[in-house]
């Protein structure tokens, strides 16, 4: 069976108004307490640009969605965009952005690799490296670890850049390296993990395929006064 994504999930923390509640949860999902995120401080910027916003900490949860209907994400990034200019939504250093996906099959050997684990820091430093810097050098997705075939298969720490702990709870591989930041920053997050991952499967299924067809091609020998001729791998006719 061709391994694909399945469904995806994610979790943003930040400050968020009661007033957003019920419009993040018309759009699936639920807001829950999260003691890891901090309240910033009234003197910062955005609480003396909007004095009168009460904000309290928390983290919105999304329902898993199927990946044809990813589009659906986009809603709830405009719809959070819309709330940080009217000071509805904030987020600081303390917030982070997870990225939920369950595949088909479940889990596929190629996703909980020391390769894959490999492939995909390489692309995040590369194309956020910034944010890499920042999130790795915390205690909440270290990278340590990650290149070890055993902890892959027998994960004892969710708190990874790359969290294989959730297959156990969740069904699904967690992406923990991103901050909460501008909600068009975290929509760019996304579809960058959505490709980064697609790419991966291809990538590995072509060079599967590649493998599979030179291991069945056919092949012809020759030896001193003999000739013999292979049809296949498993075959031999001596003239």
């Amino acid at each position: 069976m061709k391994s694909k994504i399945f469904k995806i999930g994610i979790e943003i923390e930040g400050e968020f108004a009661q007033s957003i509640h019920s419009k993040l949860l018309a759009l699936g999902g639920e807001i829950k307490g999260d003691g890891s995120v901090h309240n910033c401080s009234s003197s910062t910027s955005f609480h003396k640009k909007f004095p009168t916003s009460h904000l309290q900490s928390a983290e919105y949860v999304t329902q898993p969605i199927e990946m044809e209907n990813r589009k659906h994400f986009k809603k709830i990034f405009d719809l959070l965009e819309d709330a940080k200019k009217s000071g509805e939504f904030h987020w600081n250093k303390t917030a982070g952005f997870h990225i939920h996906l369950s595949f088909k099959p479940k889990v596929p050997p190629e996703i909980r690799s020391t390769k894959f684990t490999k492939y995909a820091l390489d692309a995040i430093q590369n194309e956020f490296p910034l944010e890499y810097r920042i999130r790795t050098a915390g205690r909440w997705c270290r990278i340590d670890r990650l290149d070890d075939e055993q902890f892959l298969r027998h994960p004892t720490d969710r708190y990874k850049a790359i969290n294989f702990a959730s297959i156990q709870k969740h069904g699904t591989v967690e992406f923990r390296i991103f901050p909460a930041k501008h909600p068009y920053k975290m929509y760019e997050y996304f579809r960058f993990i959505i490709k980064m991952v697609r790419e991966y499967l291809e990538m590995e299924q072509s060079i599967s395929i590649g493998a599979e067809i030179e291991l069945n091609k056919p092949a012809m020998a020759f030896t001193t006064g003999t000739t013999i001729i292979r049809r296949n791998a498993n075959e031999e006719i001596t003239n």
